[in-house]
């Protein structure tokens, strides 16, 4: 092997042989880089958007259920009756959990879907219908309403 004169050199010659430790306490990247602050920011809230999908795929994987079978029939049966709403397509957290339920139950594409989620997802839709057809159709049921408040901050 050639002798390695300067100081970078050895380091680099370290490095490849595995000799070369990182140290411990160094800063994190965005703190290290020269982003402005603004730039840090966009960086902070796209990770908060992404984050309930990361978690999502992860229970997904895991096989740990990240919504409850009832809350994701609840969360369908809301869409499929008050789904014009343009709060639905502009919600991260929204549109995370609905790819989540298309995966988990099966109901993307021409799958199959899941017999318990579709027995759940039909009971919801009918409980939806018959409070319309007792308080009229102009009239949304608070515990749909209060779900997508405190879920996704959405008013349907």
């Amino acid at each position: 092997m050639q002798m390695v004169q300067t100081a970078m050199g050895r380091m680099l010659l370290r490095r490849r042989l595995g000799l070369l430790h990182r140290r411990k306490h160094t800063l994190p990247a965005r703190i290290r880089s020269n982003l402005g602050y603004g730039e840090m920011l966009k960086q902070n809230n796209d990770m908060g958007r992404n984050f309930r999908k990361v978690w999502n795929e992860t229970c997904l994987n895991a096989g740990i259920p990240s919504i409850s079978l009832d809350k994701a029939a609840l969360t369908c049966a809301v869409l499929l009756e008050y789904g014009n709403n343009e709060a639905f397509t502009l919600n991260d957290k929204f549109l995370a959990d609905i790819e989540y339920i298309q995966k988990k139950y099966r109901i993307f594409g021409a799958e199959t879907p899941d017999a318990e989620f579709a027995k759940a997802l039909k009971e919801h839709v009918v409980k939806i219908n018959e409070f319309e057809k007792e308080n009229g159709h102009n009239k949304r049921s608070e515990w749909a309403e209060q779900y997508f408040i405190e879920m996704y901050n959405i008013q349907i």
